[in-house]
């Protein structure tokens, strides 16, 4: 069945003006959330680069997920267990933070770049990454997390 094309711009011309007035979802921009989310993201990077396998076990949740850059996902366990036996890193710089709470949900991402060494092969490495992370009980755990490989242009 084929519309007029008067009633097809007439349900466009609609759609659109409903879309205009949805609300829009902002960060909270609290600082001091923020602040408790690069201090987090911090800790998980060295215990990432120091195989603190303690460390990595107290900041990820139960049921964390880890995609990475090949689109393969894993477990918390998998992720403890390759990033503390199968990964070393020797350096690495977090450069272009972006850090947004929402309520009791925040996102950290940026550009991760560093030499690491998986199974004796040395290589450099630039990723972005989105980590997600939960607060309960004043505690933020990591829920998520994804990279992808990142070249310079």
């Amino acid at each position: 069945m084929k519309l007029p094309i008067t009633c097809m711009l007439t349900l466009f011309i609609a759609t659109a003006a409903c879309a205009a007035d949805a609300p829009i979802l902002k960060a909270d921009r609290k600082e001091e959330a923020e602040q408790q989310l690069i201090k987090v993201e911090h800790a998980w990077n060295e215990a990432f680069k120091n195989r603190d396998k303690n460390t990595l076990a107290a900041i990820t949740s139960e049921d964390f997920l880890f995609t990475g850059e090949d689109g393969k996902v894993v477990d918390r366990k998998q992720f403890i267990a390759e990033a503390t036996t199968r990964v070393k890193v020797t350096d690495y710089k977090v450069s272009e933070p972006v850090v947004r709470s929402y309520g009791d949900t925040g996102i950290v991402g940026g550009l991760w770049k560093g030499t690491v060494v998986v199974d004796d092969h040395s290589a450099g490495v630039s990723v972005r990454f989105t980590d997600t992370f939960v607060r309960r009980d004043n505690h933020w755990w990591a829920v998520a997390s994804q990279m992808t490989r990142y070249t310079d242009n």
